[in-house]
Order: C-alpha cells, then sequence, then structure tokens
C-alpha cells in the first residue's frame, strides 16, 4: 500500500461502536493517516446541547463513550448527565462509570433461558430503571 496523504474522516455509526472502535484503533497502527475527530464531534455535540438549555441530559441508548470536550463545557454549565448503562459481572471502565449510581438493580440470569430470553428481561427492566432513575435525578436538581 502506497503512503497516502493525512486524511480526516467522519465516520457516522449506529449500534455498539465496535467498528468505529476499530477504525480508531486502525488510525493509531495500520492506518496512521487517517484522523478521526471524535473530540470536535463531541465539542460540537456539546454546543447542541446546551443550546437546547436542558436542565439535565439523559443517556439512552447512546453507545458512544462522551469525550471530556462533551462532558467539560456541560459540567461548566452545571447541566447534569445519567446514562442508562448495563454493567455485566461487575466489570466497569473509568471512561464511562463516573459519577454516582442512581439506581441499581440485579438481574439474574436463569440457566434454562436463551440469551434472547435474557435480553428481554434485561431491557423490560432498563424501561423502568430510566424511568425511575431520571425521576429520582429531576428531583435532585
Amino acid at each position: 500500500m502506497h503512503n497516502p496523504p493525512p486524511t480526516k474522516i467522519t465516520v457516522l455509526i449506529s449500534g455498539n461502536g465496535s467498528n468505529l472502535q476499530a477504525l480508531i484503533d486502525a488510525s493509531t497502527t495500520t492506518m496512521p493517516h487517517a484522523r478521526i475527530a471524535h473530540e470536535k464531534y463531541d465539542a460540537d455535540l456539546a454546543k447542541l446541547a446546551i443550546a437546547d438549555s436542558p436542565d439535565l441530559v439523559v443517556c439512552v441508548g447512546w453507545m458512544h463513550i462522551l469525550a471530556p470536550s462533551f462532558l467539560d463545557p456541560l459540567s461548566a454549565e452545571e447541566i447534569p448527565i445519567i446514562n442508562l448503562h448495563p454493567r455485566f459481572l461487575g466489570y466497569t471502565m473509568v471512561e464511562v462509570d463516573r459519577g454516582t449510581s442512581i439506581i441499581v438493580r440485579e438481574i439474574p440470569c436463569k440457566k434454562e433461558e436463551t440469551l434472547d430470553e435474557l435480553e428481554e428481561r434485561i431491557h423490560a427492566q432498563e424501561h423502568q430503571l430510566i424511568v425511575e432513575g431520571t425521576a429520582i435525578a429531576i428531583i435532585k436538581l
């Protein structure tokens, strides 16, 4: 492969972001000419969120880890952010698991159920938890 010029890439994603992560990883190893501008994306997203003048930002199904370029401006404006974040087997990520949990519910796995059945039960709990957690956050404003 020849040495291509530095290339700024805008990536539009949906899903859980694994393909975006593959591109980000490649931009530091096998594709060093590619620059992924997620910091600018987060900064622009922060401007849009602040322009909406929210009392609270709720991340629902948001599979993008928000960078400081999003978090810091909202913090400066004293706009709290909550996120519905399922955590399996106690695994945590420093980039995601900041702040205090508003509400926690353990959902046990049932030996006889399929993955689809477990996922359905998790989603049913998430639907309740996001409403309860948002209500709690609103009360604390």
